[in-house]
């Protein structure tokens, strides 16, 4: 069996712990500062984030409040045009009615004036006819008395 020597194994021993006392220093010294800064960065960052997140929900509220309050308005203006829209369609409605009314008061006028005259020269042609009946009736009588 080879033998090594003692002072081998306590050099190796001693350059051991300052390897691992060096990595110790590293680590508290550097790596975990380095650690811990990124982390307090994604910490800043995510409670902008959520800071940023909570105000554009507050803007979101504010304009749905807006578009409901719009919505509301432009409904009531759309009540109030039918409305309107309404009134003038019976406007027009009733001065249509009463242009009609007026038009056939106007024809039963026009068409009870032409049947009175109508009616007239129907009573003077069958007064006429009633004239020339009975005159001939009176004088078939005569031509046959004297007969």
């Amino acid at each position: 069996m080879i033998l090594i020597p003692l002072d081998y194994w306590i050099s190796n021993l001693i350059w051991l712990c300052i390897s691992l006392g060096a990595l110790f220093l590293f680590c508290h010294f550097v790596f975990i500062p380095r650690l811990m800064y990124r982390k307090r960065q994604r910490a800043d960052v995510l409670q902008s984030n959520v800071a940023l997140i909570s105000k554009i929900e507050k803007e979101i509220e504010l304009i749905q409040v807006q578009v409901e309050q719009e919505l509301h308005t432009t409904s009531q203006k759309c009540k109030d045009i039918d409305a309107s829209a309404i009134m003038k369609a019976r406007d027009i409605v009733e001065s249509t009615r009463t242009k009609l009314k007026q038009q056939y008061r106007e024809r039963y006028m026009k068409m009870s004036a032409e049947l009175t005259v109508s009616a007239e020269e129907l009573h003077s042609t069958t007064d006429e006819l009633v004239k020339d009946a009975y005159l001939q009736i009176v004088e078939e009588y005569r031509l046959k008395s004297h007969l």
